[in-house]
């Protein structure tokens, strides 16, 4: 008996799903390493230093990449779209379910929090700013991640519900 191999697309579909959850996984972790060196710092000494500050910037980059590529890869799933008049076609998608209005929310909103975590430290390690704009823009970062934080425990609190995983 000889059973039918899936076509290409259905084979690149996998893939891509296999490289969304590699991205998603590192990103997560990225995240909780840089989540934890922060808040550990902050309660600890109020500052980063050491091995610390160390260990927050290393997962940085790690985090800034897997936010890139799942950015690219899930943003047009994520849209809020408006009802299509008749004379519209509808996108081709590959077959996946629907996102619910709260995970799309989540996912823009990561996406804000993030560029503001990103650009802040970014632009405070530039010599155009002095010590005060400095710490401005470190007090941004940080309250930036503490808003990253609670929308990550929202992501959390939507994949726990029922009907989340999609």
């Amino acid at each position: 008996m000889k059973v039918d191999a899936p076509g290409p697309e259905v084979v690149s579909a996998r893939r891509l799903r296999r490289v969304d959850a590699c991205a998603y996984a590192l990103t997560l972790l990225a995240f909780a390493a840089s989540a934890v060196t922060g808040i550990v710092g902050w309660l600890g000494s109020g500052r980063l230093s050491g091995w610390l500050l160390l260990a927050h910037m290393t997962s940085a980059p790690v985090f800034i990449g897997g936010l890139a590529v799942l950015t690219m890869r899930l943003a047009e799933r994520c849209r809020f779209r408006f009802p299509q008049s008749r004379t519209e076609t509808a996108p081709t998608l590959p077959p996946v379910a629907p996102l619910s209005v709260g995970q799309k929310a989540v996912f823009w909103f990561t996406l804000a929090f993030g560029f503001v975590v990103i650009a802040s430290m970014t632009v405070a390690m530039l010599p155009v700013f002095g010590y005060a704009a400095q710490r401005a823009l470190v007090e941004v970062h940080r309250y930036a991640g503490c808003g990253l934080l609670i929308v990550a425990i929202a992501h959390g609190c939507l994949l726990l519900a029922p009907g989340g995983r999609r």
